[in-house]
């Protein structure tokens, strides 16, 4: 009677696993052929994501529609994600492979026609089976001496077994991308940073540099707006009048020497007593108007003098 309550609490427990299994076909190994078509030139490669520590079972065979009596061979190559050689055949029709992984990723099974000794294209039967469906399940049977339901328990058993393992996989999977992706983003992040620091260092040297070259256009142009001379003079007196029409020639004249922003003011010395007292017997007298406001007097020019003479001189002057 114990061992009747065992079994039966044991159909139930895995009943319950097989509505589960049923409903998440997904997780559950499930051996299918496929059928593949292989081109007379190239190669036909099959990739399949398995976890480490598992059993791969797979037959493979190659039929001409055409000429099923006349099918040639093929060359077939499994290698694992490290690229090392696990299968391979050369001038074959049908064949096996099977192997434990040793690695977790993906593996690949490449197949092609030998050569040209074939202008068709070929078809392929490939079943390959992984983990729980690649399990001798007869020869379970005849070691254990089960048969019938307990079988068919056992089955499941192997079948719940081996989607804790697959969801262990995942978990380890999803954990390691986790992680990758945290790292990322980390990584992202600093040389967001790093970015945005780059950007404001350049901005604050083009505001200092922009700064520097505005100081320099307004120290550059300030003299030049204080340029200025002035002509001290009397009414009637000839070389004054000479000296005037002379000075405004040279300002018109272009070149290196240009004076063209130079403000000349004529100044009548009978209008001023002080201007009398100092200059009555030396006009024309030429001065320049310094930064600080104050008048230096400029060495004698006579009416007589080349305009490019005068402008040279003038200039020269100015420059000190």
């Amino acid at each position: 009677m114990a061992v009747n309550s065992i079994l039966r609490a044991r159909v139930v427990v895995l009943a319950l696993i097989l509505v589960v299994l049923t409903g998440n076909q997904n997780m559950v190994p499930v051996a299918e052929a496929v059928w593949l078509t292989i081109p007379t030139s190239g190669t036909k490669c099959v990739t399949e994501d398995i976890q480490n520590n598992v059993v791969v079972l797979a037959d493979y065979y190659v039929i001409d529609e055409t000429e099923p009596h006349k099918t040639p061979g093929v060359s077939v190559r499994v290698t694992s994600p490290f690229g090392n050689n696990l299968h391979h055949k050369e001038n074959v029709t049908l064949g096996q492979f099977a192997f434990t992984t040793t690695e977790s990723g993906n593996y690949v099974a490449c197949f092609w026609i030998d050569g040209n000794q074939h202008d068709r294209s070929l078809t392929m039967s490939l079943d390959w089976k992984i983990g729980i469906a690649a399990k001798d399940w007869e020869s379970v049977a005849k070691k254990d001496k089960i048969e019938g339901v307990e079988l068919h328990l056992t089955r499941l058993e192997g079948m719940a077994q081996a989607v804790h393992e697959k969801i262990n996989f995942l978990k380890k999977r999803e954990q390691e991308m986790r992680e990758v992706s945290e790292k990322t983003n980390a990584r992202v992040a600093w040389f967001s940073i790093m970015s945005l620091g780059v950007c404001i260092a350049v901005s604050v040297l083009q505001a200092w540099s922009l700064l520097l070259i505005t100081s320099a256009s307004s120290s550059s142009s300030s003299p030049s707006k204080a340029r200025k001379l002035i002509l001290y003079s009397n009414p009637g007196c000839c070389l004054c009048d000479g000296l005037k029409e002379k000075l405004q020639a040279a300002f018109l004249l272009s070149g290196p020497d240009s004076l063209h922003d130079v403000d000349l003011l004529v100044r009548d010395i009978t209008s001023n007593p002080e201007w009398e007292r100092a200059y009555q017997y030396e006009i024309p007298v030429l001065t320049k108007i310094l930064s600080d406001g104050t008048e230096e007097t400029l060495p004698r020019l006579s009416p007589r003098l080349g305009l490019e003479f005068i402008q040279k001189k003038i200039a020269s002057t100015l420059k000190q």
